[in-house]
């Protein structure tokens, strides 16, 4: 990692030194209107422009919201930043978490403990407001005493079963005293001290299910909780045949999950690569879904937009956080939770963006990623029609493999066809 320096001084580091995570976190963007002085914003909302392509420059940011489509998902830029302080919250708890599962770690300095300016990954903003989630997501893993939860899937269907790594841990190494008692629904159990794997068997109706777990020592004291969100999803595939035009492996899953694979030409089709033959039938009336990837950038130019790899670039995020959302509405209503995307995404984010979707089309656009203050945003999915067609675009990950176990990737596969009906 080019913010990683180790290496530069590994000569003049004695080997007994305890090793400590010096610097880590992420955004959680602030209100403007709780930060106003003198009636309207900090004087240094006018700065950042000058640092990475200036998508950490402040002023506008409620402007950028409406404009790239945030505003018809959440109902005020304020209920955005709770969301989006809620995001960092679980950030850091999943980020706090995987430190204590690595026994070479001896401790961690969160960055920042307040915003300075326009970097806002504090734990307080810069009027010293604490941020939305931290007393409840945050405040239980940076403790001493902790339960690391660490669900080996996020999702899963109604009923399926979820394995979820329970450990417990003290200032030295694991903790021995006790028992953890965990429920998720009408599930629940109990390990030893330190803990193990425990199966979990998901609730059956759809939605975010707590997965809460609690450990007590042997005296009957409570010495640490946690919770981790696991989702429950049901794919709504739609009663029509499909034809995959490239990728038969993605073919023989799709049969497997009961849908009709044809060779009909009529039947909506899917698609890896864009090519002549696609494109003149989707202008005579073809429905296409293409599932492209970072290497799409060297293909064939799409009929509005462009594909970009992330590495590399502002939207790959290891800087100024990026954060992606979706419209978990109409084609895609069977994916749960708010617009902004958590670990149970994780497995299908894309390596690659949509760049170039002209602003007059965002409301075709699904799916997309922002940076820092709502900067560069870009698609994920964009459909719309094609001359007498309809074509759906998209860079999530959806390769046979996920499609086949994951119900996340099935949900938004569904979705898409749906989409283009």
């Amino acid at each position: 990692s080019r913010w990683a320096w180790y290496a530069d001084f590994q000569a003049q580091r004695p080997a007994d030194l305890p090793l400590v995570v010096s610097e880590f976190g992420n955004w959680g963007l602030p209100d403007p209107a709780t930060l106003h002085e003198k009636g309207g914003e900090p004087w240094w909302f006018e700065t950042g422009i000058a640092w990475g392509e200036g998508i950490v420059y402040p002023h506008g940011v409620e402007q950028r919201f409406s404009d790239c489509g945030l505003a018809a998902l959440f109902p005020s830029y304020a209920e955005f930043a709770r969301q989006s302080q809620e995001h960092m919250a679980r950030s850091l708890h999943y980020e706090i978490t995987t430190m204590r599962l690595q026994e070479s770690i001896a401790g961690y300095v969160i960055t920042e403990f307040t915003d300075v300016h326009w970097e806002c990954n504090g734990l307080l903003d810069m009027q010293r407001h604490v941020k939305a989630g931290l007393a409840e997501i945050f405040t239980p893993i940076n403790q001493d005493d902790v339960i690391a939860l660490r669900p080996l899937a996020w999702s899963g269907a109604p009923g399926a079963h979820v394995a979820v790594e329970v450990q417990t841990f003290g200032v030295d190494g694991p903790g021995t005293d006790g028992v953890v008692r965990w429920r998720c629904g009408d599930a629940g159990g109990e390990v030893a001290a330190p803990g193990g794997c425990v199966d979990v068997t998901l609730p059956p109706t759809a939605g975010l299910h707590p997965f809460q777990a609690t450990w007590t020592a042997r005296d009957g004291r409570t010495v640490a909780t946690s919770q981790v969100d696991l989702t429950v999803a049901q794919p709504d595939w739609p009663a029509t045949s499909v034809r995959v035009a490239d990728d038969p492996a993605l073919a023989e899953v799709l049969a497997a999950l009961g849908l009709d694979i044809t060779d009909d030409a009529q039947a909506p089709i899917i698609a890896r690569a864009y090519t002549p033959a696609l494109r003149d039938a989707v202008q005579q009336g073809a429905r296409l879904v293409l599932l492209l990837d970072a290497g799409a950038a060297q293909g064939m130019a799409l009929p509005w937009g462009a594909v970009v790899p992330r590495t590399g670039t502002p939207w790959q995020g290891d800087w100024a956080t990026s954060f992606a959302w979706l419209r978990k509405e109409g084609p895609f209503a069977a994916l749960p939770g708010d617009p902004l995307l958590e670990m149970d995404f994780a497995p299908v984010m894309p390596e690659a963006v949509l760049v170039g979707v002209p602003h007059w089309a965002t409301d075709a656009s699904w799916a997309g990623l922002a940076v820092g203050w709502i900067h560069k945003p870009v698609s994920l999915l964009a459909t719309g029609p094609y001359g007498r067609g309809q074509i759906a675009v998209t860079t999530f990950r959806l390769d046979a493999d996920l499609v086949a176990g994951n119900v996340i990737a099935q949900s938004l596969l569904a979705g898409l066809i749906r989409k283009i009906l």
